[in-house]
């Protein structure tokens, strides 16, 4: 309103206007629309945030006309992008932040111990270098040898000597006498005549697994 005071001859009057209101001014929001005096709204500084990012927010309020806060935050909303699986050497995946154990080899030597290591998924890409799901410590290979008579022949004559192996390579001695390798590692040597004393055969098997030596 306005007021009047009036002084004159006659003495001093005072009067006053008509009431009129102003109401506070409603605010433009950065992404369209408005929103009231006094009436606050989240505002993000971004729209989307990448793979394991967190979304920044800021409350805005209007006061008559103007809009608080960083004009930086200008975003109606937010959202995280999503984490990308990864492929797994051997096949098959595993998701954003999953671990998986993996080996260096899918099988070792009997004497050996499988090498292990976890690998996990950030976004796409697996940590880590083993590229085996699996592994297997190699058995040794089976080893026998004997020597039989000649069932009712003489006691130095007619003897066999055998062995048996599921090797890949075989190498044998008679009584401490190498007989090389041997060509089938499942074998015999019929015939044999022996001196007084004792005799025996030695068989040594080399497979995946390793070496394995067993004298009959």
């Amino acid at each position: 309103w306005v007021s009047l005071t009036a002084t004159g001859p006659g003495g001093t009057k005072s009067c006053d206007s008509n009431t009129i209101t102003v109401s506070p001014s409603a605010c433009s929001l950065p992404w369209g629309g408005t929103i009231a005096h006094n009436q606050p709204v989240t505002a993000y500084a971004s729209s989307s945030v990448p793979c394991g990012g967190s979304c920044s927010s800021q409350q805005r309020t209007c006061i008559d006309g103007t809009l608080s806060g960083s004009d930086s935050y200008s975003n109606a909303s937010c959202s995280v992008a999503g984490c990308a699986a990864c492929s797994l050497p051997w096949g098959g995946s595993i998701a954003h932040n999953d671990e998986v154990n993996a080996y260096a080899q899918s099988s070792v030597p009997n004497n050996s111990s499988c090498a292990i290591e976890p690998r996990r998924c950030t976004n796409g890409s697996l940590s880590g270098s083993y590229t085996n799901s699996s592994c297997t410590v190699l058995p040794l290979p089976s080893c026998s040898a004997s020597i039989s008579p000649l069932s009712g022949g003489d006691t130095r004559t007619g003897f066999t000597a055998s062995w048996s192996s599921n090797g890949t390579t075989c190498t044998g001695a008679l009584d401490g006498s190498d007989l090389g390798t041997l060509d089938d590692c499942s074998g015999s040597i019929p015939g044999l005549t022996f001196a007084a004393g004792n005799h025996w055969v030695s068989l040594t098997a080399t497979g995946p697994g390793g070496t394995k030596s067993c004298d009959s």
